[in-house]
């Protein structure tokens, strides 16, 4: 990201710190984490697949991400959360 903004890695987490007031690490993990609980409830993909859309570089990483901010797989979500 701070390439895109043509500025030094220590200076955006700096300020992106001081607006959003979490890193730009958890920030996306977060953002990811929520796109793939809408894929979840709202379509029938596979979670391999939802998790190379949400831009997971492995299926098991996806897992241990889901399960660390959710509590539960994401199999477990969806058949709790689908139809709501």
């Amino acid at each position: 990201m701070h390439r895109l903004m043509r500025i030094s890695a220590s200076h955006f987490q700096k300020h992106f710190y001081k607006n959003v007031h979490e890193t730009p690490k958890v920030w996306l993990d977060k953002e990811r984490i929520k796109k793939a609980k809408f894929i979840l409830v709202s379509t029938k993909e596979s979670i391999s697949q939802m998790a190379t859309n949400c831009k997971y570089s492995s299926f098991s990483w996806f897992i241990v991400q889901f399960k660390k901010y959710c509590k539960t797989t994401p199999k477990e979500y969806r058949v709790k959360n689908q139809y709501k």
